[in-house]
């Protein structure tokens, strides 16, 4: 009896124990489903509520900003008609006068208005003012005249001006006449007064507030006049900081929650003009903004309690009705599981847990005889795996053999494949060189041919006019054609020099003279031979050597062929300025410096400029012309009399080529260069 009794408290304890957690996985399943419901609904509240008062403030920001902005727009477009008028132009300062007088007259918020001529001389001024209280002089600064004189527009910083205790600001435009040259600068001081009424209108919600910053932080309409007259300074609140970090451009904020102009919490943000550098900033205390999600809030907890109520109560009343049932089921499994596959529940409920208890019972029949079936189909795996094993056997060892010869066939194909590739791998680099030389001969033909072409058609054309007979009696104009003949004479033998020189380095035939070169005094030939170059296009040239100069032994005349043709470069592609030319001795070498003020090389195309028939693509070396092959001649020169040549540019502010020549003479480098020259190049085709 004793032992009944403990088995039925041991019963009930777990009927309990699976009661409980029923009722609070119901009640904690509610309680989820509740509060994903509940957050859910509060969260896309609180979002459209977020985007109803950004929206809101940022079309109100928006509106202020663009009348604030139409207001400069419109002033702007005013000036540029004015100066647009022929008079503001023209020479007769009673005429400009006149035109300034009626601007005056017809727009109120002018209070001064000035034109400058070209040197930034004052040629007319009007004012509302007396003399003595004029204030525009000392804002006419270099840099508002040096922007208007490139032809933009200027909006200066505002003030408040000490008199009228109003916002000023001064903007300028520049003047041109018919033909788009600049003739002056037309400035005007404007009263921006109607700001300080414009922000003192702008409602947002029931306590909100707005105003006017300009890129500094400095507050320059607000409602409160005597925080304006004051010039604060608002860069230490977060939304007027955002302001001033972002591009110089017309932007909008996002809206954020951070400290107010008046010290409270507020969400605020801005939208900048761009021009000129503003940006109207609205602000709404937090409480008001988010009023409307307190009190969902408040709503939701009381329904969360309520439900929470109802889901105790359920989660009690199904857990008594599942529990028992389930109790019997535990019980069957456990007498299944020691082996017990007779065991059957009686089913005494025709609900689903009625299915599941005769769905158990089946599945105990079942499982009886898949026992007695898996029993069977062991044995006869067993004999199966045993005859399998023995024809797996003779198989590997007949793989082992296959697998041996098909190794050695491999063997051979691998060392023929290796030769094959090999093979075409020399004739895939055969193949490339031989493009490559392909491409240079079709490159040398276009270029030379153009070259050719460009001075021959000036020698027959000009030659030609030399027949007529009126040229031929007017001596100025004789000598003048003659001038240009021997100029593209000398441009025509400069460029078969030129393929000489780079066809006898392509044949490695190419001779140096070696003998004791004075370079000072080669400097000096240089120098006089290239002096009126410079001259007639009004450039210094200026050679500067060291004392002392030691005699070189190398070959004089590539010397002096390199030494011209990086100067005649410089002079070529410079507009102003000059070339300078030092000569120093450094080790046992003699070097070259030649610095110009041309326009320079880009960065994307130095490390071409030593490459045959290469030009830098910009409209003076369109204009000078060339074949691209001096610089590359050079290099081979001066590698092959054992020195370097290197050059360091930034575009637009000019070029230094560097070469050195050795003070010994280096003969036996040299035959080398020219035997590894012969062999490796080739003729050019």
């Amino acid at each position: 009896m004793g032992f009944m009794a403990a088995e039925t408290r041991e019963k009930k304890a777990a009927f309990r124990s699976l009661a409980v957690t029923i009722a609070i996985a119901f009640i904690g399943l509610s309680m989820v489903i509740l509060a994903f419901v509940t957050i859910s609904e509060v969260y896309f509240n609180s979002l459209n509520q977020n985007q109803m008062i950004a929206s809101q403030q940022q079309l109100i920001a928006k509106n202020a900003a663009n009348t604030v902005k139409s207001f400069v727009q419109e002033k702007f477009s005013i000036m540029d008609s004015t100066a647009s008028i022929g008079s503001m132009a023209a020479d007769n300062p009673e005429q400009q006068k006149n035109t300034l007088d009626k601007l005056l007259g017809r727009e109120l918020s002018f209070r001064q208005l000035v034109l400058l001529d070209a040197q930034d001389r004052k040629l007319a001024e009007i004012s509302r003012l007396s003399q003595s209280a004029s204030t525009i002089d000392r804002w006419l600064d270099s840099d508002m005249l040096a922007q208007v004189r490139e032809g933009k527009r200027y909006a200066g910083p505002v003030y408040i001006d000490q008199v009228t205790s109003e916002p000023m600001m001064i903007m300028a435009v520049p003047v041109k006449d018919v033909f788009g040259d600049f003739k002056g600068t037309f400035a005007a001081e404007v009263n921006l007064k109607f700001m300080w009424d414009l922000v003192e209108s702008i409602k947002i919600g029931n306590s909100g507030t707005a105003y006017v910053v300009d890129r500094n932080g400095k507050l320059i309409a607000f409602s409160d006049i005597s925080r304006v007259l004051k010039g604060e300074n608002m860069m230490g609140l977060e939304q007027v900081a955002d302001f001033a970090a972002t591009a110089r451009q017309a932007t909008e904020s996002e809206m954020k929650v951070s400290k107010g102009i008046g010290g409270s919490d507020v969400v605020a943000n801005f939208v900048s003009l761009g021009t000129p550098d503003w940006a109207v900033v609205v602000e709404m205390p937090v409480q008001e903004a988010y009023s409307t999600i307190t009190q969902q809030l408040a709503i939701a907890a009381w329904i969360a309690f309520l439900s929470l109520l109802l889901a105790v109560a359920m989660g009690i009343y199904l857990s008594r009705r599942i529990t028992k049932p389930i109790i019997g089921l535990r019980d069957a499994a456990i007498k299944i599981g020691e082996g017990k596959l007779d065991t059957k529940i009686e089913i005494k409920s025709k609900s689903e847990i009625g299915e599941l208890v005769s769905a158990f019972n089946q599945m105990a029949s079942d499982l009886k005889n898949s026992h007695e079936q898996i029993k069977k189909h062991s044995e006869e795996l067993e004999q199966n795996v045993q005859e399998r094993t023995a024809e797996l056997d003779s198989k590997l060892k007949e793989l082992e053999t296959s697998r041996v010869a098909i190794l050695n066939m491999m063997e051979d194909v691998d060392s023929s494949n290796k030769d094959l590739l090999e093979a075409q791998g020399k004739l895939k680099r055969s193949f490339s060189e031989l493009k490559k030389l392909d491409q240079d001969k079709d490159t040398f033909i276009s270029i030379a041919a153009h070259e050719l072409k460009t001075p021959m058609t000036a020698i027959h054309g000009f030659a030609q006019l030399l027949e007529n007979e009126k040229v031929v009696k007017d001596a100025e104009a004789r000598n003048k054609y003659l001038k240009i003949i021997e100029h593209e004479v000398d441009r025509l033998a400069k460029l078969v020099t030129e393929v000489l020189d780079l066809s006898r380095i392509d044949l490695g035939t190419i001779k140096f003279t070696i003998e004791s070169v004075d370079v000072a005094k080669m400097a000096e030939e240089v120098e006089t031979e290239l002096a009126e170059k410079a001259k007639s296009k009004k450039l210094f040239l200026k050679f500067r050597k060291e004392k002392g100069l030691p005699i070189v032994q190398t070959d004089k005349e590539r010397l002096r062929q390199v030494l011209i043709n990086i100067v005649d470069n410089s002079i070529k592609y410079s507009a102003k300025g000059g070339t300078t030319v030092d000569i120093s001795k450094e080790g046992g070498f003699v070097r070259f410096t030649v610095a110009d003020t041309g326009i320079g090389i880009p960065k994307e195309n130095q490390a071409k400029m030593f490459t045959r028939f290469y030009q830098v693509e910009n409209p003076l070396t369109r204009k000078v012309g060339g074949t691209g092959l001096g610089l590359s001649i050079c290099k081979e020169f001066v590698d092959a009399l054992g020195g370097k040549i290197w050059f360091e540019s930034h575009a637009g502010r000019g070029t230094k080529f560097f070469f050195t020549i050795p003070i010994k003479s280096r003969v036996a480098e040299t035959n080398k260069y020219q035997r590894k020259n012969s062999v490796k190049k080739g003729v050019h085709g």
